[in-house]
């Protein structure tokens, strides 16, 4: 997963047409995941085989649609946690970023989950994903 900065103005449209275009050449990878933007800001989580993932986030850092890409973290996960999403891009507030920055992605790391919130809840709440497709 990565944050950055969307470059030039960000409708609705190219919101979509971003999303469309990565669900595309997603399924072809067989990576599944979602984006989150609050306008200003692109955060991305995906997850699949390695050899799809590495093609994804090739396409992701050769993107001209953000600037200033920040990976927060590229782990093995046990199993998918967005099955079924090829990508979606959904508007959220700020404050949803910021909270997915500052969570906690390790799996493992069990002093930092008493401390942060989990990443997976964050995106599961804001997905309003049913509790038992999510970890933590």
């Amino acid at each position: 997963m990565y944050i950055s900065q969307a470059a030039g103005g960000l409708t609705e449209g190219r919101l979509h047409a971003l999303a469309a275009s990565a669900a595309t050449f997603n399924r072809l990878a067989g990576v599944t995941g979602v984006l989150l933007t609050d306008g200003a800001r692109f955060f991305q989580y995906f997850e699949g085989p390695h050899d799809g993932v590495d093609a994804v986030y090739g396409r992701v850092r050769s993107s001209s649609s953000h600037r200033g890409l920040t990976e927060i973290s590229s782990a093995v996960v046990k199993s998918r946690q967005l099955p079924h999403w090829e990508m979606h891009a959904i508007a959220v507030e700020g404050e949803a970023i910021d909270r997915l920055v500052a969570a906690c992605w390790e799996e493992e790391s069990v002093d930092a989950k008493a401390e942060k919130e989990s990443g997976m809840k964050v995106i599961s709440d804001l997905l309003d994903l049913p509790r038992s497709s999510t970890r933590g």
